[in-house]
């Protein structure tokens, strides 16, 4: 039962209430409502808070997502094209052509290769007959 139902069924029952205490009765249902009015605007300021950091989160979220498609993309791409490249090349012949050893990386031996191999050329200019 609201304030104003009480006080409108004491005028019912009781016959007439004096007007200083019909006066403290209303200025005490006009504190209450005003409490809650206050508590519900506060309710409302905190929800819209909250709603704008739910907003920001959501926001964060979306370019985060956005970031890590695109991350996704140049990585896909990055791997099609080193697919690509695995193509043009047949490792087991040249880790033959090398003389690596079967089990062991053809790429961990191709650099030590090719070193050895351009000592081998420096070699070979060095002990050339000079140029006519």
């Amino acid at each position: 039962m609201t304030d104003y139902e009480a006080i409108a069924k004491r005028l019912d029952n009781q016959g007439p209430i004096p007007s200083v205490l019909l006066c403290r009765e209303a200025a005490a249902a006009l504190r209450k409502a005003d409490q809650q009015q206050t508590r519900i605007e506060r309710a409302l300021v905190a929800g819209a808070a909250d709603m704008r950091r739910a907003r920001k989160q959501i926001i964060d979220m979306l370019v985060e997502i956005g970031n890590l498609r695109e991350e996704r993309d140049q990585l896909l791409a990055w791997k099609q094209s080193a697919l690509e490249l695995e193509k043009e090349w047949d490792c087991q012949r040249i880790g033959k052509l090398l003389h690596i050893p079967l089990g062991e990386s053809v790429r961990a031996g191709i650099e030590p290769a090719i070193v050895t191999l351009l000592a081998m050329r420096a070699a070979e200019e060095l002990h050339a007959p000079p140029p006519a």
